[in-house]
């Protein structure tokens, strides 16, 4: 960043319009990158010429360096100031700083250290910045693959090839059952309480009152740790057990 802005100030010297127009497009592009990725409209990047060092100036008259930076964040910035350091190489050598070079990125785990909105974030905002550069990625994350449209997604456990218009905009559950092969969409301990569930159903058969209590046991010793779409189903199981056991009185 501080060779673009000493390439800037050389360009500006020497009356350079098409490069000093594609340096301040970095930039812009830069902040405006920024911007999305901590959702902060008024958010700018600031040049301190004493210290060569940046800034980001965050709305909530907050001034903070680079370099503390949270690591998810630092590798994401790492990628994207390779990537333009390789643009400027290309645009240096064919001497036209408008150009968009082609060419092929390869990604291992671009959501490493990545909280889930900035895995949803990553594919999108490279393609933006690089429209004509072909991203491959490998990752683990549904965020990652359900992020991005007219792309192909390639299983290295099942050598199958699905189109992005089949994982695009599907919910996260259904991708770790149907692409990371998951049993299902619940966590080990809602597995745990699930099966609880199903052994009093099958070994209590239809002794009503006797299923009701001990899902109400099961529901009361573990409430603090049900979901709410597995709270709502519990309570409704024993609504339906107090139900029968009362027409059967």
């Amino acid at each position: 960043m501080v060779n673009q802005k000493i390439e800037q100030a050389f360009s500006q010297i020497e009356n350079k319009s098409a490069q000093i127009e594609q340096i301040n497009y970095f930039f812009k592009s830069l902040e405006t990158t920024f911007r999305k990725i901590l959702g902060d409209d008024l958010l700018e990047i600031e040049f301190a010429r004493s210290s060569y060092e940046f800034y980001l100036n965050l709305s909530g008259s907050r001034r903070v360096t680079f370099d503390v930076l949270p690591e998810g964040l630092s590798a994401l910035l790492s990628i994207m100031m390779d990537l333009f350091m390789r643009t400027d190489i290309i645009r240096k050598k064919v001497k036209d700083y408008s150009y968009n070079p082609c060419g092929i990125v390869l990604i291992d785990e671009p959501e490493t250290h990545l909280h889930l909105q900035l895995q949803e974030q990553v594919l999108p905002l490279l393609t933006e910045l690089f429209p004509n550069v072909q991203f491959i990625a490998a990752t683990h994350s549904p965020a990652v693959i359900a992020s991005i449209k007219s792309a192909t997604i390639f299983d290295l456990t099942t050598k199958e090839s699905r189109i992005s218009e089949e994982t695009a905009g599907r919910s996260y559950s259904d991708l770790m059952i149907s692409h990371f092969g998951l049993n299902n969409e619940y966590s080990e301990t809602a597995d745990q309480i699930i099966n609880q569930v199903n052994a009093v159903l099958n070994r209590l058969g239809e002794k009503g009152d006797e299923v009701k209590k001990a899902l109400q046991q099961i529901y009361d010793e573990n409430s603090d740790y049900l979901s709410p779409t597995l709270k709502i189903e519990l309570e409704l199981l024993i609504a339906q057990q107090e139900a029968q056991h009362t027409a059967h009185q």
